[in-house]
């Protein structure tokens, strides 16, 4: 066999290679991980556990109440949080984990209003989808969907509960072919497509939530 031969094959099979790992880890990241196992010095599942306080109490930090020096010091000694990577600017602050998700490490946000905390935003860096976070935090009072922009480039989903001020958030780029997102959820009379995961979770002031229901009531998930 030719040099030339042997390279083309062999570039074909770790193409194909990289083919299989990729759809291995997209079907396994469908199902979440098994939460059970992950380290909580290293991944933080407090906004769904309530440990140490249910939202919209997070880590001891709530918006509308929590002052930003008291904010920051708490947020500093979380074992999970990279204390060499923290930007404070004038209206917020970001925060790096340890441990990261696909080679994304941003995993906390938040702003501030005459120094008192009013949004938290929370990215998971461990796969944990829709009907996992729905199991561990009850059914959600309702949730929004539409295009991100007037090219319908990409569909937004936001589940939200009311009482806890919370939502979590998923952004789906539309499809090559086939139906983008949004429209799956409409033809699906509004009930939510099982193994999206959650991308971002949101904590804020009273009235968010309600805000982002867009009178969309709660219809479940889809059979397939």
């Amino acid at each position: 066999m030719s040099k030339s031969k042997l390279l083309i094959y062999l570039s074909a099979f770790f193409a194909l290679l990289g083919v299989i790992v990729f759809c291995f880890q997209f079907f396994q990241n469908r199902n979440g991980v098994d939460l059970k196992t992950l380290d909580p010095n290293l991944y933080d599942q407090s906004w769904f556990t309530g440990h140490p306080c249910n939202s919209p109490c997070w880590q001891g930090i709530e918006p509308g109440i929590s002052p930003r020096e008291y904010v920051l010091a708490t947020v500093r000694a979380l074992p999970f949080i990279d204390t060499s990577n923290i930007v404070v600017h004038s209206q917020g602050v970001s925060f790096q984990c340890k441990e990261s998700k696909n080679g994304n490490r941003h995993c906390i946000a938040m702003n501030f209003n005459n120094d008192i905390l009013e949004t938290l935003w929370l990215k998971p860096n461990y796969p944990i989808t829709f009907e996992q976070a729905v199991e561990k935090l009850g059914i959600p009072d309702g949730f929004s969907i539409y295009p991100m922009d007037p090219g319908a480039t990409a569909c937004y989903l936001g589940l939200a509960w009311k009482e806890k001020q919370l939502v979590l958030e998923h952004i789906a780029p539309r499809p090559v072919w086939g139906d983008d997102l949004c429209s799956k959820i409409h033809n699906n009379g509004g009930k939510i497509p099982k193994g999206l995961l959650v991308e971002s979770i949101v904590i804020s002031l009273p009235g968010y939530a309600e805000r982002t229901m867009n009178d969309e009531t709660w219809r479940g998930f889809a059979d397939k």
